[in-house]
C-alpha cells in the first residue's frame, strides 16, 4: 500500500484507480513533452481534451466510491478535484487562443498537483477504506 510506483507515483493498490492515475499521468507527460519540444500548440489541444475528458470519468469514480462509502472528506476531495478541472480548462483554454505566456508555470502545476492529490488525498482515502473498523464506525453514525 502506498508504493512508489512508475514515475515516482504512489501506487494505491487499488487496480481501477491506479490504472486511472496512470494513464492521467502519461497523458500530462506527453502533453508536457510536445510543448517542451516546441510543437504547434494545435496538436496539444486535442491531448489536453483527452485529458479533460478521462479525468471527469476518473473522478466520477472516485466520487461515486466515496459517496457508497460515506468518506468523511469526500466534500473536501470533491473540491480538489473541481480545482483540478478549473485548472485544466485554464490551461486548455489558453492553447486553443495560442496565448503560451506562462504555459510552462500552468503546466508544471498540472503535473504537480496530479502528483500531489494521488499521493494526498487519494491516499488519505484508500487507507481510509483499508481501515475496516474505522469505516464501520463511521458508516454505523
Amino acid at each position: 500500500m502506498g508504493w512508489m510506483g512508475v514515475h515516482g507515483q504512489v501506487n494505491l493498490d487499488n487496480k481501477m484507480l491506479d490504472r486511472d492515475h496512470r494513464e492521467i499521468f502519461e497523458n500530462i507527460c506527453e502533453i508536457q513533452d510536445l510543448f517542451l519540444n516546441g510543437r504547434n500548440p494545435t496538436l496539444i489541444v486535442p491531448l489536453l481534451h483527452t485529458l479533460e475528458r478521462r479525468c471527469r470519468v476518473h473522478f466520477a469514480l472516485e466520487e461515486g466510491m466515496m459517496m457508497s462509502t460515506r468518506y468523511p472528506q469526500s466534500a473536501h476531495h470533491l473540491l480538489s478535484h473541481l480545482g483540478m478541472m478549473e485548472s485544466m480548462q485554464k490551461l486548455e483554454s489558453r492553447f486553443e487562443r495560442g496565448d503560451l505566456t506562462r504555459v510552462r508555470d500552468a503546466m508544471n502545476l498540472l503535473t504537480d498537483s496530479h502528483l500531489d492529490h494521488v499521493g494526498g488525498a487519494d491516499l488519505q482515502y484508500q487507507l481510509w477504506l483499508d481501515v475496516p473498523q474505522k469505516r464501520e464506525l463511521h458508516l454505523a453514525s
